[in-house]
């Protein structure tokens, strides 16, 4: 299964992709305005990889959300999980 996850290098969003590349038949997908960061971030996960995303664009969106059958998203104590 592939997770796109909003917010990846954030606090939340760092433990998040960590619990997620635990599980063994998930690819998590890290949006980013800044991939090559992202990508760094979790360079000790393989199974990690990095997206241009920006939530501004609804093209950059399209395009991350490619192949993708869930989506974890969060605002402040909000969490927005989708499938």
């Amino acid at each position: 299964m592939n997770v796109l996850v909003f917010g990846a290098t954030g606090n939340i969003g760092r433990e998040v992709v960590q619990a997620l590349a635990q599980q063994p038949d998930v690819r998590v997908l890290v949006g980013s305005r800044d991939p090559k960061k992202a990508s760094a971030a979790f360079s000790d996960h393989p199974q990690v990889q990095a997206v241009a995303l920006d939530v501004g664009s609804p093209a950059s969106l399209a395009a991350a959300m490619q192949g993708v059958q869930a989506v974890m998203a969060w605002k402040e104590n909000v969490f927005f999980i989708t499938r």
